[in-house]
């Protein structure tokens, strides 16, 4: 976890933080108060401060202790996604779990960006990381066996030498950010299965979003080779079958595990 992140960094990013939201409704403040001087002197509709094309910012004013409360928000929303980004969570969590806490940020459900709630939610997710890094291989497991399946190829019992996901190639970037967390944690469950603990670089999103930018229709990573069409789909060639093997025993257990509880 980045060392879980060094302490100054850690508090270089809370004095930028602090000194964003003082800046901020300074700015704020003062703004409003040009507004109301404006509006005194010239009268209705002559305290306009913005340009024509952004006059509708002109209105956030009238409230500016609103404006404060969503510009607090909106600033720290940024600054949890940057701590999700230092610490490198995306490589040690789930697609589902990702998602999940990156809804919770846009909510606005995480606390003030302190030192000691950084810390805890560090030591929170360390603790947990056995269970989070299980977590992955199993959800590497389903993704790699798509449910209903019109590919012959594909199975949904267990991962064969080559799959097929749909939707994940856009005509513009290459890989859909829908699917971004779907890579990253592929190429660290193989990087996991291979002995290696979770992945210090993710090379396979970037080398297939590389390649596409490049006009290429494929490329090849340490455990993969990609192939992908104009109709979205991403086609997966594993290059390490005892790698697949052991993530079919892993997966298949986990099913029949499943299976016994429901019985």
């Amino acid at each position: 976890m980045k060392e879980l992140m060094k302490p100054q960094t850690t508090l270089r990013m809370i004095d930028v933080y602090n000194l964003a939201i003082g800046n901020m409704e300074k700015s704020v403040h003062l703004l409003a108060e040009a507004k109301k001087q404006m509006l005194l002197a010239f009268g209705d509709y002559r305290d306009q401060i913005f340009e024509s094309s952004h006059c509708r910012f002109d209105y956030y004013f009238d409230d500016p202790e609103r404006l404060i409360k969503n510009s607090r928000a909106v600033i720290l929303k940024g600054a949890w996604k940057a701590v999700t980004d230092k610490i490198e969570l995306r490589k040690l969590m789930t697609s589902r779990k990702y998602k999940e806490m990156m809804e919770e940020i846009e909510a606005g459900k995480l606390p003030e960006f302190t030192l000691e709630n950084i810390y805890t939610i560090i030591r929170q997710f360390a603790g947990d990381m056995p269970r989070l890094l299980n977590e992955s291989l199993i959800e590497t497991f389903d993704y790699l066996r798509p449910r209903r399946s019109m590919h012959k190829t594909n199975s949904e019992y267990q991962i064969g030498k080559k799959v097929i996901k749909t939707y994940v190639m856009t005509s513009y970037i290459g890989v859909s950010h829908y699917h971004d967390q779907d890579i990253i944690s592929l190429h660290n469950t193989f990087s996991l299965l291979d002995g290696k603990g979770p992945a210090k670089e993710n090379d396979t999103l970037t080398s297939i979003n590389h390649a596409y930018r490049e006009k290429k229709t494929s490329c090849e990573t340490e455990y993969f080779k990609f192939k992908w069409y104009g109709n979205g789909n991403l086609h997966i060639e594993f290059k390490r079958m005892d790698l697949v093997k052991e993530l079919n025993r892993i997966g298949g257990a986990s099913m029949l595990k499943k299976e016994t509880v429901q019985a």
